[in-house]
């Protein structure tokens, strides 16, 4: 691991899902671009939720 084990599992677990999340809203925004205005809301929506989500837990992670 890049961070020699500093953080514990729980820590890790977070910093995963963080990246993961990332990668799936770099995604969803490229791919709003391909589809109706509709679908864009829908897509955004679903950004606001990830990110929300994430943001809402930053102060209770590692």
């Amino acid at each position: 691991m890049v961070w020699g084990g500093a953080f514990d599992e729980k820590g890790s677990d977070y910093i995963r899902n963080l990246v993961q999340a990332e990668k799936t809203i770099k995604f969803l925004e490229k791919f709003k671009e391909e589809v109706n205005q509709d679908e864009k809301e829908c897509l955004l929506k679903t950004i606001d939720i990830i990110v929300n989500h994430f943001s809402k837990n930053r102060n209770e992670e590692p």
